[in-house]
């Protein structure tokens, strides 16, 4: 057995640089011969054949290694090694709950929708889709969406997913007023997800886009700077799932010369994800910090209760009313919720008369699949 093989056999899967160290180290040899080395490896030693690294790099891994846990997450933490930005899209995916309509995909994927020597979202989705990591398919009540395919990771959570995805609508609509009341961007042409599909700053998307006459933001000649919001709400952001949005600041301030202000919302940051986007200028907030810590809370409480829509519809309809009461002070928050608190009454007032409810479920998918059902579904 090689010493790659052994390498390989002892520590798992890795990077080409990582083994090019271990040769050197161990063996006392120079870059250029453990390069030489590395590039004459044979089976059952194997190169991953997408290139996923940065600079042409191999992910080196031994044949009874590529179907194991091991392979996935040695590769998934290769990619944030590597700072790759196929890394960053898939923790992008992770920071919405491992699935998301496949047109906002590229929002969390930190690549833009075509630009020259970049890597476009279209081209990076087909590429992980190819290397396995996700999956695109059609979902009941998503539609079209890409998830995470690798369990090995961990498993999307469909239901936290809608829950989340409902109270960010809530978050967009009243950080939109927000920008509008502070006159941050332009009143009529704040644009935010679900609304307007094209919300471009330089070649990437975001949750919430605007141009921004203030001061401070527009150039000579009168042209406007702009805005660029996402939003998150459900979990605190660690140091790699923000690192697509950080990619997305660094490009877009080289290669636009329009100032831009990027804010990031979340429900928190871990301690690295703040001062990582501190150093970049990002201004990271919270929805308490923009609508007050009461808000914030009947926020966090409703991402709660939409998971477990039917139970508290049921049994608390006393908690419907108080979540309508303390979101209200959230201006341009009425149209989102409006359709969430109608869905959560009706589920109390048929609880009256049924067994169970449940909240969410699209009806073909709550019907037995039989031929009979599925033609009463459609």
């Amino acid at each position: 057995m090689t010493f790659v093989e052994n390498l390989l056999a002892r520590e798992g899967p890795m990077r080409g640089s990582e083994v090019a160290e271990h040769l050197q180290s161990d063996l006392g040899i120079s870059p250029d011969a453990a390069r030489k080395r590395i590039s004459r490896v044979k089976t059952p030693v194997r190169r991953f054949p997408l290139q996923l690294l940065p600079k042409g790099e191999s992910f080196l891994y031994l044949d009874d290694q590529r179907k194991t846990e091991r392979f996935w997450t040695s590769f998934h933490s290769a990619l944030r090694s590597a700072n790759s930005i196929y890394g960053h899209a898939i923790d992008g995916l992770w920071a919405r709950g491992g699935i998301v309509p496949a047109d906002e995909f590229e929002v969390v994927s930190g690549a833009p929708r075509a630009m020259k020597k970049q890597v476009s979202s279209d081209r990076l989705l087909a590429t992980l889709i190819a290397a396995g990591f996700v999956e695109r398919y059609p979902h009941v009540d998503l539609g079209d969406c890409v998830a995470i395919a690798r369990y090995e990771l961990g498993a999307p959570n469909y239901k936290h997913a809608r829950a989340v995805r409902l109270v960010e609508g809530v978050v967009l609509d009243g950080t939109r007023e927000w920008v509008r009341k502070l006159g941050l961007g332009s009143y009529n042409a704040v644009r935010i997800r679900d609304e307007n599909p094209d919300r471009l700053v330089g070649q990437f998307s975001w949750d919430l886009t605007a141009p921004s006459y203030i001061a401070p933001m527009k150039r000579t000649g009168g042209q406007p700077g702009f805005v660029a919001a996402d939003v998150f709400v459900g979990e605190p952001l660690d140091e790699f799932q923000i690192r697509y949005f950080l990619r997305k600041v660094e490009v877009v301030s080289a290669s636009i010369r329009s100032r831009t202000l990027p804010i990031l919302i979340a429900d928190g940051f871990s301690r690295r994800a703040l001062r990582q986007g501190k150093n970049v200028g990002v201004l990271m907030v919270t929805p308490a910090n923009l609508f007050g810590e009461r808000v914030g809370e009947a926020l966090r409480e409703l991402v709660n209760t939409l998971k477990n829509a039917a139970a508290v519809a049921a049994s608390n309809p006393a908690k419907l009313a108080r979540l309508v009461e303390e979101l209200s002070e959230m201006e341009g928050a009425a149209g989102n919720l409006r359709g969430i608190l109608f869905e959560l009454i009706v589920a109390h007032l048929a609880r009256l008369q049924a067994v169970s409810v449940d909240v969410g479920i699209t009806a073909s998918e709550a019907l037995p699949q039989t031929d009979e059902t599925r033609f009463e579904a459609a």
